[in-house]
């Protein structure tokens, strides 16, 4: 009860401000029925929202409003036992994006434009990634692997392998860059 932070009748906690009801500023459909997973990222107004079927919407946080849109498209032979995106990592001016194709996407985060697609691994072998990019500002873009189907590696192999992208470490290129 300590905990609280809103009442059973729906309104905010005294101490946290409020006695007024919560009410929507706004909604949003992303077009997608699979389940979402992703929470949403805000920096500088803007929301950032990962939707299965590799697509990253950009919304103004305050309007709602669609600022931009990417769909990658994928195979028609991708197989997915979960097609979901659970985020997208975020540096600087770059959203980082792993597909369920094993590809890790680096967009505009103004503009939503590619700005590098990078294949880390082969979806044919029956694996494919659905966790949000790892970003670490001394390194490089990382996404565990993640997902499987028939003949891929336990879950607990794929986790033990992160896949960064070559070069922008070791070559001082900023992990916002253009790998190598």
């Amino acid at each position: 009860m300590g905990m609280e932070r809103i009442g059973r009748d729906g309104r905010l906690a005294a101490r946290n401000g409020g006695r007024r009801r919560l009410v929507p500023a706004w909604t949003f459909a992303t077009g997608v029925n699979e389940g979402h997973e992703a929470p949403p990222i805000v920096n500088n107004g803007v929301m950032f929202i990962a939707t299965p079927q590799a697509q990253v919407i950009a919304l103004d946080a305050k309007s709602g409003e669609e600022i931009w849109r990417y769909k990658r498209q994928l195979p028609e032979d991708l197989f997915q036992l979960h097609p979901t995106s659970r985020g997208v990592g975020l540096w600087q001016d770059k959203l980082f994006l792993a597909s369920t194709d094993d590809h890790l996407v680096a967009l505009d985060a103004k503009t939503g434009k590619v700005a590098w697609d990078q294949k880390v691994q082969d979806y044919k072998k029956g694996q494919y990634m659905t966790l949000m990019p790892l970003v670490v500002a001394t390194s490089s873009p990382t996404t565990p692997m993640t997902g499987r189907s028939c003949g891929a590696p336990s879950p607990f192999q794929a986790l033990a392998r992160p896949v960064t992208i070559p070069g922008a470490a070791t070559t001082g290129r900023a992990a916002a860059g253009r790998p190598g």
